[in-house]
């Protein structure tokens, strides 16, 4: 049985990248990820992608070309980044949509169906339990002390 392979996690303030392979035909100048909340909703009022959604961007892939083929396949090596603010929920995040962006405006959509699944965890960041190390009880201003 295969073990599934272990969740990169992440904390608030961490920036998360993706390195990625792509094969496509022609030039584009940047990629867009989408990973979405395992729980995200669209349709649930206060859960809009500012908390249940990180937009990861990717430029300047790094380019391939094999002139062997027709049309020419082009493989590229893209770095996705993006930072992981506060506000975002904990949780695993799946890859939702991903969206190729071509020089004059023309956006294609990537089939993620046919492609591996990207996903991570945005986890609590480690904070330790803050602790009392000093106590004094002062008299209260104009009142005598008494013993």
């Amino acid at each position: 049985m295969d073990r599934e392979p272990e969740l990169h996690e992440y904390s608030a303030g961490e920036g998360v990248r993706v390195r990625l392979q792509v094969e496509h035909e022609f030039d584009f100048s940047t990629l867009e990820a989408v990973f979405e909340h395992e729980d995200f909703d669209p349709t649930i009022e206060g859960r809009g992608e500012e908390t249940h959604a990180i937009t990861l961007v990717g430029r300047n892939p790094e380019q391939l070309v094999r002139i062997d083929t027709l049309p020419a396949a082009i493989t590229s090596f893209v770095m996705l980044e993006g930072n992981l603010t506060a506000e975002k929920v904990v949780g695993e995040y799946r890859c939702g949509r991903m969206v190729a962006h071509y020089k004059g405006g023309r956006q294609i959509p990537f089939d993620l169906g046919r492609s591996p699944e990207m996903r991570f965890r945005v986890v609590e960041e480690p904070v330790g339990i803050p602790r009392v190390t000093s106590v004094e009880f002062l008299q209260a201003h104009g009142e005598p002390g008494h013993s």
